[in-house]
């Protein structure tokens, strides 16, 4: 049966007069609509904690990680590319596969830094 209980729905089972289960509404929607995959990207032992979406790719990712790395640092845009991710068991990630399928939820993943602008390496921190 369902009733409404502080503006929610929610289900629950009833045997012999006692509730056995409540279920809210968002405990049954889809694992990948309730909450998004979180991976962590290690780059010059720095780690960035990042929310993906269903649909996003690899090279999302790799872009993504590359501007937090930047702003962390105080480095201007577009200084530094991740030419790589690596899986923990270090195994390289394509950039077209979709991430929710290639990593588990708070995989640590580790990228491979490309430094782009030369004249920019001298303000890369050391790593």
């Amino acid at each position: 049966r369902i009733r409404r209980r502080e503006g929610r729905e929610s289900c629950c089972a009833s045997v012999g007069g006692r509730m056995e289960a409540t279920l809210s509404a968002t405990d049954m929607l889809p694992i990948a609509q309730a909450k998004a995959k979180r991976v962590i990207v290690s780059v010059n032992g720095q780690k960035y904690r990042v929310p993906c979406r269903e649909g996003q790719e690899v090279e999302w990712l790799q872009s993504d990680v590359s501007r937090r790395y930047e702003k962390h640092n105080k480095m201007p845009p577009n200084t530094v590319s991740l030419s790589e991710i690596r899986g923990s068991d270090g195994s390289l990630l394509d950039s077209s596969d979709h991430i929710c399928d290639a990593v588990d939820d708070m995989e640590e993943l580790i990228g491979v830094l490309d430094r782009l602008n030369p004249s920019a390496s001298a303000s890369l921190p050391p790593g």
